[in-house]
């Protein structure tokens, strides 16, 4: 926390520039000027017991996150509104939570993943690559609760996976089928027949194959659609936080909404974060990036991490270090593009193999 020093310092600033930029009457710019007069006054007493008595910073005794990590750890996954029970008990015990209202922020409601949809994006996350335009088919069939996928032989071992997956978590039924040609009325009709795997494997490289797969379980679906992505960088940021002993508070999919007399703006955090005074806000997003009409992705989230940051500037909330990051699929978006696009902006771009690393350089010496 700044030092009591600082504050009537930045104090007596503020009421200089009020006493210049605002109209007002003379007595009241003469009760301002009096007030400095007094501040001014205290400023050289305080600065003179900091530097020659005893110094005056002060050090804040932050709750005990482990007692936020219990309560945390033990609620069911699902959505927590404001006015529950659950979300005021862990309101009570957090001091990321607190840090966001004092600094204006208010937050709606937040949700917890369940264990097996942490588990599940841990396994989707390095297929993500081999299953990139597969993943887009499955979430176009979404809304009409089954599909179809065309591919050929040489990929059907990776598309096998991902299926298996989905039906080890009961989130699909499917079966291969593959191609059957025939000659009919002088046309080459194809069909395609339910297959057995040792049939498959005796195919050409590039024969046809369809994987026929339907919906068994609806309450996936925005997970598959997108979430699954924050729950996979969740993953991997609590898992190093884990591993080097920090104390920490981490908390996913967190709705916001800022104070409307500094900014119109209202949102959600991916992920929070805390270690000691360091606040970690993330954007995650497993699509691609685009920056042009009708598309302005960049802008969306740069102008999120300025809002935010007006609100703590704003409100003078300065014992927190808050950092910014935007973790990305570099395998629909080109690094260099997506690192020009924040250049300057102080938001930190970042693919999730880089997680890791950039976790201990912010937080390594805040412990």
């Amino acid at each position: 926390m700044p030092n009591p020093v600082q504050k009537v310092e930045e104090l007596i600033r503020l009421l200089e520039h009020v006493k210049v930029a605002i109209p007002m009457a003379v007595k009241w710019k003469e009760s301002i000027a009096n007030n400095i007069e007094l501040l001014n006054d205290m400023y050289q007493r305080l600065k003179y017991i900091d530097e020659s008595v005893v110094p005056l910073n002060l050090e804040d005794k932050p709750q005990d996150e482990s007692r936020y990590l219990e309560i945390w750890n033990n609620l069911a996954s699902g959505v927590y509104k404001a006015d529950s029970g659950e979300f005021k008990r862990l309101y009570e015990n957090s001091n990321t939570l607190k840090a966001l209202y004092t600094a204006g922020i208010d937050i709606p409601e937040f949700v917890k993943f369940s264990k097996d949809e942490i588990s599940l994006a841990t396994e989707i996350g390095p297929q993500f690559e081999g299953i990139y335009d597969l993943l887009d088919n499955i979430k176009g069939a979404i809304r009409f609760g089954s599909g179809d996928w065309k591919t050929t032989r040489q990929y059907v071992d990776v598309d096998n996976n991902f299926f298996g997956l989905l039906k080890k978590y009961k989130i699909v039924e499917y079966e291969v089928r593959e191609a059957a040609f025939e000659e009919k009325d002088g046309k080459k009709n194809v069909d395609y027949l339910v297959s057995t795997p040792q049939k498959i494997k005796r195919l050409p490289p590039r024969h046809p194959i369809k994987f026929k797969f339907r919906f068994l379980d609806s309450s996936y679906n925005t997970f598959l659609m997108g979430n699954w992505f924050n729950a996979y960088a969740y993953a991997i940021i609590e898992n190093h936080l884990k591993r080097n002993n920090f104390t920490y508070e981490l908390c996913s999919m967190v709705s916001y909404k800022a104070p409307s007399d500094i900014i119109r703006s209202n949102g959600d955090f991916d992920i929070l974060a805390m270690v000691g005074e360091k606040i970690l806000l993330v954007e995650c997003k497993s699509g691609e990036l685009r920056e042009e009409r009708g598309r302005e992705d960049f802008s969306k989230i740069i102008d999120k991490a300025e809002g935010i940051k007006k609100v703590f500037d704003s409100t003078r909330s300065d014992y927190y270090d808050y950092n910014f990051l935007l973790i990305y699929s570099p395998f629909s978006n080109e690094p260099g593009f997506v690192s020009s696009q924040l250049q300057g902006t102080g938001i930190a771009a970042l693919r999730p193999d880089e997680i890791r690393g950039k976790i201990v350089d912010l937080f390594r010496k805040t412990e």
